[in-house]
C-alpha cells in the first residue's frame, strides 16, 4: 500500500498553498471517484462467516465494498446480491431467515465492509469483490499510485482549486483540471464496460 502523502507532490504542483489534511481529504476522495467509476481495484479474500449473524467482515486495510462479484461459502457458490436486489427477489427475507434453517443461497452485502450470508450458514467465505478506499483511509493500493498517481493529484486539485477560499483558489485552473479528470474517468469507465462485455457471463448457481 501507498501512504497518500506520497501523493502530495502531484497535487501541490498546481495549488502550492493549499494545507495537507485538506489535500489527503480530497486526495482520497479522487481515489474513491474512480474507482467507483472504473471498478479497477478488484480484490480476493477469504472471510470467515461466523454466529450468530453469519457475517463476514473485510479485513483489507483501508478499504470498503463498493461490489460483491463472486461469493463461494464452503466451496459451494452464492448468489452476491444487493440489499435491494434481496428485498425484490424474497420480500421479508430478514424475518424469514433470521435462524439457521437451510443452506446459503445468497452474499448479500449488508455494510460497506460486511457480507451476511442467507440463509445463515457459518464457514469460510471466498469472495471476488470491487473495492474502495474507505472513508478514513490513509492509504491506497500500490498499483492505484503507481498507474493512477497524476490523475488523482489532478483530480484532488481540481476541486481544491475551485473552493472559494481567495488564499489557494484558482477558477480557471481547477476548471482546466476538472475538465481532463472527467475525460479520463470516461475514457477508464469506458474501457472498463467494453472489458466486461467481452467476460463470459457469470452463471447462476443451481440450488438443490
Amino acid at each position: 500500500m501507498t501512504e497518500l502523502e506520497e501523493l502530495l507532490r502531484e497535487v501541490l504542483v498546481h495549488a502550492p498553498n493549499a494545507p495537507e489534511p485538506m489535500v489527503i481529504r480530497y486526495l482520497r476522495e479522487a481515489a474513491q471517484e474512480l474507482c467507483r467509476r472504473t471498478l479497477v481495484w478488484r480484490a480476493s479474500d477469504v472471510i470467515r462467516v461466523v454466529s450468530p449473524e453469519c457475517e463476514g467482515i473485510l479485513s483489507i486495510q483501508d478499504a470498503q465494498i463498493h461490489k460483491v462479484e463472486t461469493a463461494i461459502l464452503n466451496g459451494r457458490p452464492l448468489e452476491a446480491v444487493t440489499v435491494a436486489k434481496m428485498d425484490e427477489l424474497e420480500p421479508g427475507w430478514g424475518r424469514r431467515y433470521g435462524n439457521d434453517q437451510a443452506q446459503a443461497r445468497w452474499a448479500v452485502q449488508t455494510m460497506p465492509n460486511t457480507i451476511t450470508v442467507v440463509p445463515r450458514e457459518t464457514g469460510d467465505l471466498d469472495v471476488r469483490m470491487v473495492l474502495l478506499p474507505s472513508r478514513d483511509a490513509l492509504t491506497v493500493p500500490d498499483f492505484l499510485a503507481d498507474q493512477y498517481g497524476t490523475a488523482i493529484g489532478k483530480g484532488a486539485a481540481a476541486r481544491i482549486l475551485t473552493i472559494n477560499d481567495d488564499e489557494f483558489a484558482n477558477p480557471p485552473l481547477g476548471a482546466a483540471l476538472a475538465q481532463e479528470w472527467r475525460m479520463l474517468l470516461d475514457e477508464l469507465s469506458f474501457q472498463a464496460q467494453r472489458t466486461q462485455l467481452r467476460t463470459k457471463p457469470r452463471t447462476r448457481p443451481n440450488f438443490f
